[in-house]
């Protein structure tokens, strides 16, 4: 009995403890501007998501178009209409790279991927870029 009740809260305590965030070199591009100083980006809208859901078979994995605006302290430096698709890897994070000093890009995506038979709505949209540690 006694190894039951150690083994129960060996589990709970594993089960409690906070994550840590094994990635911790990525930004989440939001459609909000945030209070913080210095270059910030802003996922301003989402003009196409012709991405193939999971759970289809489709030809082409299609793409998604977006605006996304550039601050630096609050003040508009430049807005740029984004085409993320597989072929246009390089060049987003080109432009990411550009605006992110001493940074390395390891990945850009665009979340959340459709899923077959859900809609996703506009607010949820995000945009996720993972730095080289």
């Amino acid at each position: 009995m006694k190894t039951l009740i150690s083994v129960f809260f060996l589990i709970l305590a594993f089960s409690c403890c906070p994550k840590k965030n094994v990635d911790s070199n990525e930004l989440i591009v939001s459609q909000q501007l945030s209070k913080q100083k210095g270059i910030q980006f802003i996922l301003k809208s989402i003009t196409n998501d012709s991405r193939c859901p999971e759970g289809v078979n489709c030809i082409w994995s299609g793409e998604v178009t977006t605006i996304v605006s550039v601050y630096n302290n609050d003040v508009l430096i430049e807005e740029e209409s984004l085409v993320f698709s597989p072929r246009n890897e390089q060049k987003i994070k080109d432009y990411f790279s550009k605006h992110s000093t001493n940074r390395q890009i390891k990945k850009v995506d665009i979340l959340p991927y459709p899923k077959e038979g859900v809609k996703i709505n506009i607010s949820d949209y995000f945009i996720k870029i993972m730095y080289v540690k």
